[in-house]
């Protein structure tokens, strides 16, 4: 139990001061604990380091807020603490694939890096989400009824393991890019867990759902080129009506999971 409080504070905590100096020696004080005993739990547990996370968390609320807003690149570098815009840029590249300023052109993921939380109804079970429930709640409530896209990238696991971590990053990136491609601008695409993906299509037809995933699919064994290397891309798609249910977002994920359940049978 005190090593989950732990987490969960240092989780609340860097979520508070993404847009302060951090570092892991404040972390760990605010957790009461020493620095080496928090960095060896936060990776045991969640598999990232703390720099990594914390890296990961800042460039993925700035991808949202070049999506949402019109703040420069320059203030966005310098809210999220990097020393310039090209140190931002540079950073941006080595985890979206692309520069600040194409991703703005393109990009209507809320977020790509999103949250981790810690859920501690199976002993401490660690879990990502893509966005914060309320915003998610808040969209799904207007369009019950309407159909879902539920994506998965095909062998996600073998390709960290063949091209590595970064590249794995890069893959997520390109995949949310591909995905978006075939949406209006109606649609929007949440990260709701390690590989996987749910649009809110809007679509009120299942006809027109699935037409929809088969055009995401038919492009896939399609390479991207990710930090020099072609890496093959297939995304599996299946189509899940959003539920009428009054407990609607837990509703929500579990028709989700099925979905993903029949579509990888």
């Amino acid at each position: 139990m005190r090593n989950a409080l732990v987490l969960l504070t240092a989780l609340s905590w860097i979520e508070d001061n993404l847009t302060e100096r951090l570092q892991i020696d404040d972390v760990a004080a605010a957790c009461f604990s020493s620095t080496s005993g928090l960095q060896r739990s936060f990776v045991a547990v969640f598999g990232y380091s703390l720099k990594e996370y914390v890296m990961k968390r800042r460039l993925s609320k700035a991808a949202r807020e070049l999506s949402d807003s019109s703040i420069s690149i320059t203030e966005l570098a310098l809210k999220y603490q990097y020393g310039s815009p090209e140190a931002f840029s540079r950073a941006f590249v080595r985890i979206f694939n692309q520069t600040p300023s194409q991703y703005r052109k393109q990009h209507r993921i809320r977020e790509i890096f999103p949250a981790l939380v810690l859920d501690t109804s199976e002993g401490g079970k660690t879990q990502m989400m893509k966005v914060d429930i309320s915003e998610l709640y808040d969209l799904v409530k207007k369009l019950r009824g309407s159909y879902m896209l539920c994506a998965d990238l095909v062998g996600f696991e073998r390709l960290n393991n063949t091209y590595g971590y970064a590249v794995g990053d890069g893959i997520l990136g390109e995949a949310a890019r591909r995905i978006e491609s075939f949406l209006t601008e109606q649609m929007v695409v949440f990260r709701v867990g390690g590989d996987e993906f749910l649009v809110l299509t809007g679509l009120s037809e299942q006809s027109e759902a699935k037409s929809l995933a088969e055009r995401i699919m038919a492009v896939n064994k399609t390479s991207v080129d990710i930090q020099g290397q072609q890496v093959p891309l297939s995304i599996r798609v299946a189509v899940a009506e959003i539920p009428e249910e009054t407990n609607l977002f837990a509703s929500l994920l579990v028709h989700f999971d099925a979905a993903v359940v029949e579509m990888r049978q």
